[in-house]
């Protein structure tokens, strides 16, 4: 059981707190209803018995994280929210698809946008965090999710390599559609900061790291760095990005 020491927390810290980790664990639950899928997509189409493997094991590693959200919520003193709708809300226009082709959508927009941003955000806090209760959960986190990225990516560059290429143009739109308009949000939020504030150092947030979090400002700054240094240079490699 996670306990925290928040005595000393300040009351509009400790509410933020609340509200962040509460989402964090319905975006988790949420991660695990997209990997739960992923799974019967990959069964039904057929693939490789070693990559349904490691596909199924996504699965107890979300649980792992959907659990230990819920902890730092209990810790927090406030309760975990679930996703709203509770079931995954898949459109029809997704579940015509042929199996093979969600699975590599999902595997574009969850495993490869998705996880990539989200280490580098978990990443950032956990060099950080010096609350041992705060930076094993950040660890285990983003120990997970380097190599959900992983295995997304290879999986992701040879579903593509299979692919006419009269398709590509199509995944690309995929994967840019999971990037925005988060994206150009971010980047709006950098660009109206003055330019000696658009570094990390700017914003070292000691009272939000201490719980695992950070604000705005240095969200925007980790996630668009992250998206230039690392995501795009990735989406190129596979073709998603000319």
């Amino acid at each position: 059981m996670i306990e925290l020491e928040l005595r000393s927390v300040k009351p509009e810290v400790l509410e933020f707190a609340r509200r962040a980790w509460a989402e964090r664990a319905m975006t988790e639950y949420r991660s695990l209803q997209i990997m739960t899928r992923f799974v019967s997509e990959l069964a039904a189409a057929g693939v490789a018995l070693e990559t349904q493997t490691w596909a199924a094991e996504l699965i107890t590693d979300e649980l792992r994280h959907a659990a230990l959200c819920r902890e730092v919520c209990r810790a927090l003193g406030t309760a975990p929210r679930m996703p709203e709708p509770l079931a995954l809300p898949d459109p029809p226009s997704f579940l015509a698809l042929p199996a093979n082709q969600r699975a590599v959508m999902t595997a574009v927009t969850m495993l490869l946008v998705s996880e990539s941003l989200s280490v580098a955000v978990i990443e950032d806090l956990r060099v950080r965090c010096e609350n041992p209760p705060i930076r094993a959960v950040l660890d285990a986190l983003v120990g997970d999710e380097a190599e959900h990225e992983q295995h997304g990516l290879d999986f992701v560059r040879g579903s593509l390599a299979r692919s006419p290429p009269a398709a590509l143009p199509g995944w690309r739109d995929i994967a840019q559609k999971a990037l925005e308009p988060r994206l150009s949000q971010q980047r709006a939020i950098v660009a109206s900061l003055p330019t000696a504030k658009q570094t990390r150092d700017a914003w070292p947030e000691p009272e939000l790291v201490a719980l695992g979090l950070m604000g705005p400002e240095r969200q925007a700054i980790v996630y668009v760095d992250a998206y230039e240094r690392v995501l795009a240079p990735r989406l190129r490699d596979v073709g998603l990005l000319v």
